[in-house]
């Protein structure tokens, strides 16, 4: 099920209602989306690990699933924790963006503080 599928409309508004903060994994990593030859990046962990692949038409593309999170639909008051840097911690100015455009956005690092170390710069923090 897809997170901007309408059936979920109510559990997201009652989270809000409640306080609840809903996490959501939205994507792994991008080479995981693109074709497992030796010009991925991440060839080595997807030649050990073939099923961390997402190439091909058996799952949406890493474009359709960052595109299916709309954080301010259908509650703008439902705090949103996007697991891994919003899922796609190689865009910095992406989740910079995010995190800008939508006060109820949260992200968390785990699993991609490497990622930092590929960036011109990082964000210190937000005030709440």
């Amino acid at each position: 099920m897809a997170v901007d599928d309408p059936r979920l409309d109510p559990i997201y508004t009652k989270a809000a209602e409640l306080g609840f903060i809903v996490a959501i994994h939205t994507a792994d990593p991008v080479a995981f989306f693109q074709p497992p030859t030796p010009d991925n990046e991440r060839y080595e962990e997807l030649s050990i690990a073939k099923s961390w692949s997402f190439h091909g038409g058996d799952y949406p593309s890493f474009a359709e699933l960052i595109a299916q999170r709309t954080p301010d639909r259908p509650a703008p008051r439902t705090i949103f924790l996007l697991i891994h840097l919003a899922g796609w911690p190689e865009n910095l100015d992406y989740v910079d963006k995010l995190l800008d455009t939508y006060p109820n956005v949260w992200v968390d690092v785990s699993a991609r503080v490497p990622e930092f170390g590929r960036q011109p710069r990082t964000r210190s923090g937000r005030s709440s």
